[in-house]
């Protein structure tokens, strides 16, 4: 299965011109099913296959343009908050799927806008 590239903003570098901002916040919490008994035993086991691999990435693109907003714009409200994307997050060495059910963006001041989202991985079709 493929998945589009989420897109290119500025020259794609943290910190860079309109690349995503530091700090880059890298979530995990993996999912666990845990049974819990009557004398005080626990019992936890990873949830799934790809379990102790969730990951979210908090990201923030600071200094978009209004050409970098409705880029970003139209590609995620394209997915519809359901479809998967392919993103390499900075010091990666190879894309992975994610999604992005929420995000938000700020106008500071005229044609400067920042965008922050959270993306979720997947593993289906990976």
């Amino acid at each position: 299965m493929t998945f589009p590239n989420f897109p290119r903003v500025g020259d794609g570098t943290p910190n860079g011109s309109n690349g995503p901002a530091y700090p880059i916040d890298f979530d995990r919490q993996p999912k666990v099913l845990s049974a819990s008994f009557g004398d005080g035993f626990a019992q936890d086991v990873v949830d799934g296959f790809n379990g102790a691999e969730a990951l979210s990435l908090n990201i923030t693109f600071s200094n978009a343009t209004n050409q970098d907003h409705d880029k970003i714009e139209a590609f995620l409200t394209g997915l519809g908050g359901a479809g998967r994307f392919l993103y390499t997050a900075p010091y990666a060495s190879k894309p992975l799927v994610f999604v992005c059910q929420k995000w938000r963006w700020t106008l500071v001041t005229v044609n400067n806008w920042t965008f922050s989202a959270t993306f979720e991985r997947r593993f289906d079709g990976a």
